[in-house]
């Protein structure tokens, strides 16, 4: 499903800061902001005993907000985890996520099952590849994943908040005016940012703790910025650096090479945080850096890629179309053997009923088989004989059909004609009548009331006196249409 608006929230050991953004407009514009902060008493020795009553906190009031139907991300701040430059001997990208572990533990010296790992690529050499590597507790993860859980909620990423930082830079197009190649430093009360812009290397920049309230902090901003600048990995070369208001701009620009100016601002705030700290201003800039990898723009840089993937709305709905998919086929293939044997059993009993049928067919028609289906034969041979039975023989083409029509036409001829019929011959196609009449008079009408019939036509007749009889012998051909349309054609012969 598409979204316009997602959560980010960021994490520190004392500070949790969630900000709603919105990306209807094209640019990242944070609409809400809600922080929260561990209460005194509760601070903690080590990240691995990190307390998240804040992060609770927190979520309860974006449940409140009903804020947890969109997708969210999460970013950790710098002093929970650390970071690392690793070179893989490696260039392909499956074996250098199989053996990034083997080569972070040769440069720290110890093992990294309990660490989750993620790393992004900087640069490929000859060598292999140059990678920058950061490291976190598993169980630190672990707890925040259950806190989210807890509100019905899954991270889609959780990254470390300098990647954030950068790429919110570079989402929000901060003012560079005068500069193509910027380099940017953000600070805050307890630490410092340094990074080249999301574009011109993925992302990546360093962090560190930082106070800028210490005696030398501009001497030691500046050593650095130099540092960062050499690294070969980056291969970059900046113009200008752009840093954050805390340290007036001159100050490092007298140990750079290179000019130096505040940065206006990073991302708005909704005006009920205009005058907000710098910290506070920030730290909300980098939770909207996070809320943005939801967005499918930008490749995460994800602690979850090695420990506790992430298994939210996308994953569910992907496992429920599966399972949908699935059960919709068993459906589908119960149904399918279920009709099958249906229509099996019924065919089984149509062909021991048209069995039946017809043995009991061939009783009632003398052992005759049927022509066709045996039922459709048995309507036409009933329909028959209720027309016979109603006297109706017209057209009627079967041996008992022809027989009664000719036994009509006798009945019906002169009572003084005195006719015998010594024999009737039938066939399909014609009748052959032998008899005698009381005269030749009475014989020429038995012909003519013959050849009144529609399907009879008389071929031919055998006329001889015997005494005080007429004897006859009559042929008649029958036809399948009216006779007169038969007689028509050959009344000229």
């Amino acid at each position: 499903m598409e979204h316009n608006k997602y959560l980010g929230i960021y994490i520190s050991k004392k500070t949790a800061v969630g900000v709603l953004v919105s990306t209807l407009t094209g640019g990242p514009v944070i609409e809400d902001v809600i922080s929260r902060d561990l209460e005194p008493g509760q601070t903690q020795e080590d990240s691995s005993s990190q307390s998240l009553e804040h992060l609770g906190a927190l979520l309860e009031d974006i449940s409140s907000r009903g804020y947890t139907n969109l997708p969210v991300s999460v970013c950790i701040d710098n002093s929970l985890y650390t970071q690392y430059i690793v070179v893989s001997r490696f260039s392909d990208n499956t074996r250098i996520a199989r053996t990034i572990g083997f080569d972070v533990e040769e440069i720290i010296g110890q093992n990294v099952d309990h660490y989750a790992l993620t790393y992004q690529t900087l640069a490929r050499e000859q060598a292999g590849t140059r990678l920058g590597v950061y490291l976190t507790e598993k169980s630190l993860i672990r707890g925040i994943i259950t806190s989210f859980q807890e509100q019905g909620l899954d991270p889609v990423a959780i990254e470390p908040d300098v990647v954030c930082l950068s790429r919110i830079i570079s989402a929000s197009k901060c003012n560079t005016s005068g500069s193509s190649s910027p380099l940017f430093a953000a600070i805050t009360d307890d630490s410092c940012y340094i990074m080249a812009g999301y574009d011109a290397c993925g992302g990546y920049g360093r962090s560190f703790l930082f106070s800028h309230r210490a005696k030398g902090s501009a001497v030691r901003l500046a050593r650095e910025l130099k540092l960062f600048i050499s690294l070969k990995s980056l291969e970059i070369d900046p113009d200008k650096v752009f840093i954050t208001e805390q340290i007036p701009p001159q100050k490092i620009e007298n140990h750079l090479d290179i000019p130096v100016a505040n940065i206006e601002k990073i991302t708005d705030l909704p005006e009920k945080f205009e005058y907000s700290s710098t910290d506070f201003r920030l730290r909300a800039a980098v939770s909207a850096g996070a809320a943005l990898v939801c967005s499918n723009r930008y490749q995460p840089v994800n602690f979850r890629r090695s420990y506790m993937p992430y298994q939210g709305r996308i994953k569910v709905f992907e496992r429920f179309i599966q399972s949908a998919m699935i059960a919709a086929a068993v459906i589908l293939i119960a149904f399918t053997i279920l009709g099958t044997s249906k229509y099996l059993k019924l065919k089984s009993q149509h062909n021991q009923l048209t069995e039946k049928i017809k043995t009991e067919y061939k009783l009632a028609m003398n052992g005759r088989n049927p022509r066709g289906y045996p039922i459709l034969e048995i309507d036409r041979e009933i329909a028959k004989l209720e027309k016979i039975k109603s006297g109706d023989t017209a057209g009627d083409k079967t041996v008992s059909g022809m027989l009664i029509q000719i036994f009509n036409i006798l009945s019906n001829t002169d009572k003084n004609n005195r006719i015998k019929v010594e024999s009737i011959s039938v066939t399909d196609k014609t009748i052959r009548l032998d008899g005698t009449t009381a005269g030749r008079r009475y014989t020429l009408e038995l012909i003519e009331m013959l050849r009144k019939n529609d399907f009879f036509t008389v071929s031919q007749e055998d006329l001889k006196q015997e005494g005080a009889d007429d004897k006859f012998v009559i042929r008649i051909d029958v036809s399948k249409q009216p006779a007169s349309s038969v007689t028509l054609a050959g009344a000229g012969q």
